[in-house]
């Protein structure tokens, strides 16, 4: 590759380059291009190095699914989560984590990009997951969020609805009879 080039110039106009000049020249050359290189190579880890970080320290837990439906990443945020150390789930099968991995899978597959809020059995407990992804070519990575207290609080104010419904439904029919026999004109008072 190409990354510029090098001129050498003399002041002195009878001054005319050898070969060992030329040698020189070559050699200052490959060492300004693998300094550029290193460069580009340090920018390039540091921009990775500055993902990775972000990676480790979000909320919502992050795995990358290679292909082969291999986990390849798991940070801490999936370990609190669902409660599985990243050593007992990198390098298998997603499958093995997450019992019905093929519905979540698919949403790799999604170009619209929306979460799927699913209930999913991990070691025994059962948590509600909204679960994006988004596909690549090597694979799909995938993020998710705990609604499990949620849809505890959820189902707890439904039910409590539903109770007060039912147990103000027949003081409330008695109530609503009695107004209606007062104001019967048939009915003397």
């Amino acid at each position: 590759r190409t990354f510029g080039a090098l001129m050498l110039v003399s002041a002195d106009p009878n001054r005319l380059f050898d070969e060992d000049d030329l040698d020189f020249a070559k050699h200052l050359g490959r060492r300004a291009a693998v300094a550029v290189d290193n460069a580009r190579l340090y920018r390039e880890a540091e921009r990775r190095a500055r993902a990775a970080l972000v990676v480790q320290h979000v909320a919502d837990g992050v795995l990358l699914v290679n292909n082969e439906g291999v986990i390849r990443l798991w940070n801490p945020a999936a370990e609190h989560i669902t409660g599985v150390p990243a050593q007992d789930a990198l390098g298998r099968p997603a499958a093995e984590i997450f019992p019905g991995w093929s519905a979540i899978a698919a949403l790799g597959d999604n170009t619209e990009h929306r979460p799927l809020t699913q209930a999913v059995s991990v070691n025994g407990r059962e948590l509600w997951l909204s679960i994006g992804a988004v596909g690549f070519d090597d694979g799909s990575v995938y993020a998710f969020r705990d609604l499990t207290e949620e849809r505890t609080v959820e189902a707890l104010k439904s039910d409590f609805v539903s109770t007060i419904s039912h147990e103000l439904r027949t003081p409330l029919a008695a109530i609503y009879g009695a107004a209606l026999t007062l104001r019967r004109e048939d009915v003397p008072l």
